[in-house]
């Protein structure tokens, strides 16, 4: 039997793959229904194995087209699934390498000259508002870790200075966003308060200014802006590095809940989660990492992409010792698959270097201490001398090839120029956490938000197409323009149609909330996770203990707790965003189909197609997401609304474990309280997820019903174009050159943003 040969070209900026099998394009199938309007990354590591189902074939000849970094994934796929299979893929790429960043600056072009041409669509606040929303530049980087895992260090070395607080202890104790702007020379930055008033206004930054904002407990967010060297900032895309509290020192719930959202976040974001290499297992490893697997389970390759694991401290590690770095790597690998994280991209890395050098290298060696000046040449000998000691060599096979050949010709270039200061910060290992960000940012986030702002053009290019169908009605003779005028006014007068449209406005507003079955999973999935943590910690409740055993499992307790509602909280706000989609979704597929049954009665004969074709545009509803977006505006939309929490325990236990008299702490009351009030809370946050999800539904109703209406005006102002355009020739000669000149420059446009798209 011979191969079955595969095609696919996918390109990532419409979200668009084209199977071929054997020569023949498929339309429909099992292949299109798994990569329909999904990302490569969701499903690629699906795709064989359907392939293989669904033709039975042993051998795959298999050619791919498409981007660079797309085609990485492609080959991994491919390997991995060569390597677990007896059927063979022979694979040939076909891809180009044209920068996405030439992409951006090409459409914002073409967006301000369709602002100059005849579609005044292109000219509204909701479009601006809609493209530039698109293509909003703020990338966020949360940088996340627990006690004494050199994060602050992370964060100073990607500077190349000296500026966030690092301390031996959990230090950070607000949120700092750092935005890259590579025109500043220096670094500013200002604080806001936990009602988000100004306290400092923008003023030069520096470590001891820092460490005071972050010890005012009066402080809860500082923004801080400067040039982030080793990061190239884009036309389309600025870097913020956000560094996040530890999930011991929270300053309060908006602190522990953003280290949540940044977690489970579904927009284009990156975390970096460092780890100490030398200290492993802590319990609040263990309830982010829980998280982090939840996250990274649900979006595919995508999702692996956006967390980084940096093996932070690797410069306290001796070969000389008989110390392996290879050997920390993998503790630090079966500690993360431990907590069910399977193929994390690990880095390791001695940030404390990299910031020696790039500080030294920005502002002089005469800045470092005597200590760091000694450590600085110790850890350049050590990376450099040692083989064990180059990270690169330890990522080989984690990493893309072409991110390995090119920091590798880095490194070599400058071994050449001997260069120890440049070829030690390469060996580190933050350039290459660094080069991981940049193909992020190329290959998920740039894309994506290219496919978002061409999404907002979706209204002119449905106006477009009614234009071309009207210009087939406005080209007939003037009888034929009177037969389609009468036989307009009549489907739209007609007391039947009329009364159809009623009711199904009647139906509309009649009808009633009930919870998907998208929700109910989600509050199934909610129900698992508390069963889980009260499972956990039911063993720490069971007998007597000493008091300062019971405030230690209070604490735990405490912790454990309030990051479990914060996930929860997390998971019922993207159900409600799906619930109002969903409800929408279905209106729009009744409203179609009838917009179908009244097109069937009104235009029954084959010679009323052309009007049957125009009725159908005219009346079809915008995309969903516009429909929403444009809405927002308008009405607030409900969003999840957090429950206040009153405390779990900790009234109760201030008088448990600190009254001195008693030698031991009965845990079995605080238990029942514990357990009843994580019930209750739940009950509180699905009370509440319901009335947000019953208030979105009658928005969507609205949202429905306003563009009925508005689809009715604007058909009673065509067919009033159209009944003029009969009687008037002078009046339809002018119409239809109005109407070709806006066809042919739309099509102008399309060819343009065609080219703009293409791969």
């Amino acid at each position: 039997m011979s191969a079955l040969k595969l095609e696919l070209a996918y390109n990532p900026y419409t979200v668009k793959s084209v199977f071929k099998i054997n020569g023949r394009t498929l339309d429909d199938g099992p292949l299109v229904d798994i990569t329909s309007q999904k990302r490569l990354q969701q499903w690629i590591d699906k795709l064989f194995d359907t392939v293989l189902k669904t033709y039975n074939s042993k051998d795959i000849y298999f050619v791919f087209t498409g981007a660079l970094l797309d085609s990485e994934d492609v080959k991994d796929a491919v390997f991995i699934h060569n390597k677990n299979s007896k059927c063979t893929i022979k694979l040939t790429c076909n891809t180009t390498n044209e920068t996405v960043d030439n992409k951006v600056t090409k459409l914002i072009a073409l967006y301000n000259e369709a602002k100059e041409g005849p579609f005044d669509e292109f000219r509204t606040d909701e479009m601006a508002l809609n493209f530039e929303g698109a293509l909003a530049p703020e990338f966020e980087v949360n940088v996340i870790a627990t006690m004494s895992s050199g994060k602050s260090t992370v964060i100073n070395a990607m500077l190349g200075k000296e500026l966030m607080p690092a301390k031996n202890e959990a230090c950070t104790a607000t949120i700092a966003k750092i935005s890259d702007h590579d025109d500043e020379t220096q670094f500013t930055a200002k604080r806001t308060d936990h009602k988000q008033d100004m306290i400092d206004d923008w003023q030069l930054a520096d470590a001891k200014l820092m460490e005071r904002w972050n010890d005012d407990k009066n402080t809860s967010v500082i923004e801080i802006k400067g040039n982030i060297p080793a990061v190239k900032e884009r036309e389309s895309i600025r870097l913020v590095l956000v560094d996040t509290p530890g999930p011991n020192n929270s300053r309060d719930s908006e602190h522990r809940q953003a280290t949540t959202k940044a977690i489970s976040a579904k927009n284009m974001s990156m975390v970096l989660y460092v780890l100490n290499a030398t200290q492993l297992s802590t319990d609040d490893d263990k309830t982010l990492l829980n998280m982090i697997k939840e996250a990274m389970n649900q979006g595919g390759r995508e999702a692996q992409d956006r967390f980084i694991f940096i093996a932070n401290k690797i410069d306290n590690f001796d070969p000389e010792k008989g110390e392996s770095v290879g050997k920390a790597l993998k503790n630090v690998k079966e500690y993360l698959q431990y907590n069910g994280i399977d193929n994390p991209i690990i880095v390791p890395a001695s940030a404390e270097l990299a910031k020696l050098l790039r500080v030294s290298e920005f502002e002089g060696k005469e800045s470092l201490t005597r200590r760091q000046k000694g450590d600085l040449n110790n850890y350049t000998d050590l990376f450099i001398e040692e083989p064990d000691m180059n990270m690169l060599e330890h990522v080989k096979d984690s990493i893309s090839k072409s991110t390995y050949n090119s920091i590798n010709e880095r490194l070599q270039s400058e071994k050449g120029s001997k260069n120890d200061a440049k070829q030690a910060e390469i060996l580190s290992g933050i350039p290459i956490v660094e080069a991981l960000l940049d193909n992020f940012i190329a290959k998920h986030a740039i894309p994506a938000k290219l496919k978002d702002a061409v999404d907002s053009f979706s209204g002119v290019m449905a106006k477009a197409e009614g234009i071309d169908k009207l210009n087939e009605l406005i080209e007939k003779n003037e009888n034929d323009m009177q037969d389609i005028v009468d036989k307009l006014k009549k489907a739209t007068e007609d007391k039947s149609t009329i009364k159809q449209a009623n009711d199904f406005r009647s139906k509309v507003k009649s009808s009633k909330y009930h919870i998907s079955a998208g929700a109910k999973k989600s509050r199934s999935h909610i129900d698992n996770k508390i069963n889980d943590l009260l499972d956990e910690l039911q063993g720490k409740f069971e007998s007597e203990v000493k008091p300062s055993e019971a405030k230690m499992a209070f604490t735990k307790a405490e912790r454990e707790c309030e990051y479990l509602f914060d996930n929860i909280e997390e998971i019922l706000s993207d159900a409600i965003n799906k619930e109002q989609i969903e409800s929408l979704n279905d209106f729009k597929d009744e409203y179609q189909e009838f917009v179908a049954k009244i097109l069937d009665k009104s235009f029954p004969d084959d010679k009323d197609m052309e009007m049957r074709n125009f009725q159908s545009v005219s009346m079809s509803m915008p995309d969903t997401k516009l429909l929403l977006s444009n809405a927002t505006r308008e009405k607030k939309t409900e969003v999840f609304v957090r429950t206040e929490r009153h405390g779990f325990l900790w009234m109760k236990k201030r008088d448990i474990y600190k009254t001195e008299t008693e030698e031991y702490v009965d845990m079995s009351g605080p238990w029942a309280e514990l357990e009843n009030s994580i019930r209750v809370t739940k009950k509180e946050n699905f009370d509440a997820f319901e009335k947000n999800a019953k208030n979105n539904y009658e928005n969507a109703k609205d949202i429905l019903l306003k563009q009925m209406d508005e689809i009715d005006n604007k058909m009673a102002e065509t067919i009033e174009s159209l009944s003029n355009a009969a009687s008037d020739k002078e009046y339809q000669e002018k119409m239809l050159t109005e109407c070709k000149e806006k066809k042919e420059w739309y099509d102008n446009f399309v060819t343009k943003l065609d080219d703009i798209l293409a791969i």
